[in-house]
This record gives structure tokens, C-alpha cells and sequence, in this order.
């Protein structure tokens, strides 16, 4: 990997951070916000009556549980979002990065690929001058030798660069693919988190509404029935009173 990649990935990392304290700013807000509609919610349900304290205090207990529960399960699907997104871009950046290095090695390649052409066909010119300077001078000869000797060994030279480079290339290009497989993991991962976190919200949601209906339904039969009766009975029956209703509410 080269320092413009790591650089960039440091940059990411910074940017990351940053995001996460921004958005951990942002949930301390809401946290406070849906804490202080908790707090209104329950002051309200405290104004209901003595009444309502008698056959619907263990069901807003529940309520206000379910409701904590909501409050702590939308929080924490927000932030599971959150990590899926920066993933995702990470992803995309890893992506544009290993194209990048691809073009990178076929480039250079390619020109490795010019130069040894060009020293291929150097070397056939010295093979042809050697032929035809074969009757010439010792001194000629060795010298056309030596031209060559030079040239095969800057051919193998570059070969041996070339090849080097195609490994190097080859190792940055596997270590980006297993970055890239990790983190299309940890996606699918932080997909299938979100998913339940719906689902179990979804479940709650239904829970808190059949126990609203529940109380109404409750509190419509009371209204109906049992609280005339226990207003003119006297106060001496106000004890089986309040015992018929607990019978009802078993």
C-alpha cells in the first residue's frame, strides 16, 4: 500500500472519529429529550385518580418499561445505522482504491512491456552488427560482445523489476480484496443487527398498543358497571367492594 493510501485511510479514520462524536453529541440530546417526554408522559398518567392506581398501576409499570426499552432499542438502532453507513463508504473508498492500483499496474506493465521491447529489438540490432562485423578486428568483436552482454543484462534487470513490481502489485491488490471481504461481512452483519433491532421494535410497538386497549377497555367497563355501584354503597361496603374488583381484574 502506498503513503497516499495509508494517508487517505488515516484521513478516513479522523473523519470517523469525528462522526462518532458529533453523533454521540446528538444522542446525549435526544436521549434528554425522550427522557424529559418520559417524565411528562408519567406525570400525566399520575393525575389519572386513585381510581386508575387501583387496576392500572402494574400495567403502566410494564408500560413505562416497554417504553424504556423502545427509547433504548431506537438509540441503538440510530448508531447501528450510523456504523453501517461509515462502513459503506469505507467500502466504496476501498473499492475505488483497488481500481486505482489495478490501473496503476497494468500502466506500469505496459511499460515495462515498451522497454524490453525496445531493448529486444537493441538486442537484435547488436546480434545482426555482430554477423556482419564477424571477419573484422578481434577488438571490434568484443567490443560488439560487450554491447551486448550490457544489453541482455539490463534486459534481465528490468525482467526482474517487472516481475518484482507484478508481485508487489499482486500483494497490494490480495491485502485490499480481504479488506474489502471484511467489511462486505461486518455490512451484512450490521444489516442483519438492524433488521432484528425492526423487528423487536415492531413486536413492542404491538405489546404497548393491547395493553393501551387493554386499560380501555378496563377502564369502559368500570365506568359502565362497578364505580355507581361503589359510590352509593356505603362506607362500610367499600371493602367487598374493592375485593369484587379485584376479582374482576383476576
Amino acid at each position: 500500500m502506498t503513503a497516499k493510501e495509508r494517508g487517505s485511510l488515516e484521513d478516513n479514520e479522523e473523519r470517523d472519529q469525528e462522526e462518532v462524536e458529533v453523533g454521540n453529541g446528538e444522542k446525549g440530546q435526544e436521549d434528554e429529550r425522550e427522557k424529559k417526554e418520559v417524565e411528562e408522559e408519567t406525570v400525566e398518567e399520575e393525575k389519572e385518580g386513585d381510581r386508575e392506581e387501583l387496576i392500572g398501576v402494574d400495567d403502566e409499570d410494564e408500560l413505562e418499561v416497554l417504553r424504556s426499552q423502545v427509547v433504548q432499542l431506537l438509540l441503538e438502532l440510530e448508531e447501528t445505522r450510523e456504523v453501517s453507513q461509515r462502513h459503506e463508504e469505507s467500502y466504496n473508498e476501498l473499492q475505488g482504491l483497488l481500481e486505482e492500483e489495478r490501473l496503476a499496474s497494468a500502466h506500469q506493465a505496459e511499460s515495462f512491456t515498451r522497454q524490453i521491447q525496445r531493448l529486444q529489438a537493441q538486442l537484435r540490432s547488436v546480434q545482426e552488427e555482430l554477423d556482419s562485423l564477424e571477419e573484422e578486428k578481434a577488438s571490434e568483436l568484443w567490443e560488439a560482445q560487450e554491447e551486448l552482454r550490457v544489453a541482455q543484462e539490463e534486459v534481465q534487470e528490468l525482467q526482474q523489476a517487472a516481475e518484482e513490481a507484478a508481485a508487489e502489485r499482486e500483494n497490494d491488490i490480495a491485502l485490499l480484496q480481504e479488506e474489502l471481504c471484511r467489511l462486505r461481512a461486518e455490512l451484512e452483519r450490521l444489516r442483519g443487527t438492524t433488521q432484528e433491532y425492526e423487528l423487536e421494535l415492531t413486536t413492542l410497538r404491538a405489546e404497548i398498543s393491547m395493553k393501551n386497549q387493554r386499560r380501555e377497555e378496563q377502564e369502559k367497563a368500570e365506568g359502565e358497571g362497578l364505580i355507581p355501584t361503589t359510590l352509593q354503597a356505603p362506607n362500610g361496603d367499600i371493602p367487598d367492594k374493592k375485593a369484587s374488583l379485584y376479582q374482576l381484574e383476576a
